[in-house]
């Protein structure tokens, strides 16, 4: 498109300098979503797995927020049209306060979504990252139960559980050796062995 036939308002937006500084904010923002959405675009991720994502993208999120951040690359920027005079006071605050309330709105947004991970919370023990508790069992469990009746034996499970925190104890120290490959593997091994449970 030649430069006569392009709109005005494209035409303000790319000879503004600070426009640019919105470029930059966007891009690496737009990285940290294609990252979350990358890890919940594959074909083998739990609901637990895909609540962590989203945990991991709010807390991202709030955090960048809370201390106000600016990607590398724009606050760079920043600087310079800071220092060549470009960017006064007043348009530096309007597009830090354009970055809080993309922040807010991004988080405001993911937490609209907060309802639809409600259960998934209740299965995150079974990622193994932490020896499972009693009291996070018990709680899949209930779910499980109160949509088929009589699916589990309550009892029986408290016993495997023992056995399990049992079994991790003694591997954890083991996987630490491994290569990323071999702990997926493993990883994997287990959540399916614990699932016959189910």
């Amino acid at each position: 498109m030649a430069i006569e036939n392009c709109t005005v308002l494209l035409l303000a937006f790319f000879e503004d300098p600070v426009s640019e500084l919105y470029l930059k904010f966007a891009h690496g923002t737009i990285q940290m979503f294609q990252i979350s959405i990358l890890k919940l675009d594959s074909d083998f991720i739990t609901a637990s797995e895909a609540t962590q994502v989203y945990e991991e993208l709010i807390i991202k999120l709030e955090e960048r927020k809370a201390n106000n951040f600016i990607l590398f690359a724009a606050n760079q920027l920043l600087v310079r049209l800071k220092y060549d005079n470009t960017v006064n006071d007043d348009k530096e605050k309007h597009f830090r306060k354009n970055v809080e309330g993309f922040y807010q709105t991004g988080i405001h947004y993911l937490k609209i979504w907060e309802n639809s991970f409600d259960k998934a919370n209740k299965f995150k023990w079974l990622m193994l990252q932490n020896d499972p508790t009693w009291e996070k069992i018990e709680a899949s469990t209930i779910i499980v139960v109160s949509i088929v009746p009589n699916s589990i034996n309550v009892d029986q499970l408290f016993d495997e559980r023992s056995s399990l925190v049992q079994v991790l104890r003694r591997l954890k120290p083991k996987w630490t050796s491994l290569s990323k490959e071999e702990i997926l593997k493993t990883h994997e091994k287990m959540e399916e062995n614990i699932r016959c449970i189910f």
